[in-house]
């Protein structure tokens, strides 16, 4: 895999969305060129297969034939998530990346309309889309682009509930779909596990600092990574997430955006 795991490259929709937020700037992520781009995988020497793992191309309406038009044989995996849960977590991501900054998942949901009309938007947002919860779920859609751009063949499609029950198994299926080694079996464990910030006025504050403005800039991309990595242990510590009650599971407040997929 790529030196870094999300570069975004392919989703330039999310770019430009986000240049046109910011007035020109792109905030608390760089651009990549395509130069950049193939220097985050100058380690490759005798690999079979090559890969990144950028979660938004999937929310992405152009990143899918972007991916085609730079390689028509790449191999796509999409791993989809109960609705609720993924939802749930995401929002729990974007708060402690300082996306988000409504701590309560309800009142989160409930602020979409207000935002999709420019209000109540975080300046601290990559782009306000990321904000859109209603739209994440739309799972027919964002898997369309790919399959309407992919023949099948060059498709894996996986639930991440059989992932959870039995990685080996659906490692093992994956490595078949690579034409990789059905036979080594890596070393699972938990990579990313729930965050939040220590304190979310110095998370803001660092996140948003003309200092990371200037480091984006001065630096290489993989250089960056490591530094924001860093960072990221500082500002946030693991905690668990408290389970959704199962009242707000089948309740109208809870419905909205699960009736937009």
């Amino acid at each position: 895999m790529c030196r870094i795991k999300e570069p975004l490259y392919f989703a330039k929709d999310f770019y430009e969305e986000s240049r046109e937020f910011h007035k020109g700037k792109i905030r608390r992520f760089q651009y990549i060129d395509s130069k950049a781009y193939m220097h985050l995988f100058s380690s490759v020497t005798t690999e079979k297969v090559i890969g990144e793992a950028t979660t938004h191309y999937i929310n992405s309406k152009v990143a899918a034939k972007e991916i085609y038009r730079f390689n028509p044989d790449s191999k796509i995996i999409i791993i989809l998530r109960e609705p609720v849960d993924f939802l749930y977590s995401y929002h729990s991501e974007l708060f402690a990346g300082g996306n988000e900054d409504i701590r309560d998942f309800k009142e989160a949901l409930a602020q979409e309309q207000l935002r999709r009309h420019g209000l109540n938007i975080p300046s601290s947002v990559i782009f306000p889309s990321l904000l859109f919860y209603s739209d994440k779920l739309k799972y027919n859609d964002h898997v369309g682009r790919f399959t309407k751009t992919f023949p099948r063949q060059n498709l894996r499609i996986l639930i991440f509930d059989d992932f959870q029950k039995s990685n080996s198994h659906v490692y093992k299926d994956i490595s078949k779909f690579l034409n990789l080694d059905e036979e080594f079996v890596p070393d699972f464990k938990i990579h990313n596990p729930n965050e939040q910030p220590r304190s979310q006025k110095l998370n803001l504050l660092i996140r948003n600092s003309r200092l990371i403005e200037f480091l984006q800039r001065t630096l290489r991309y993989d250089t960056y990574n490591r530094l924001r990595i860093m960072g990221k242990n500082i500002l946030l510590r693991r905690t668990m997430r408290k389970p959704l009650s199962p009242s707000f599971r089948k309740s109208e407040s809870g419905n909205p955006p699960l009736k937009r997929m």
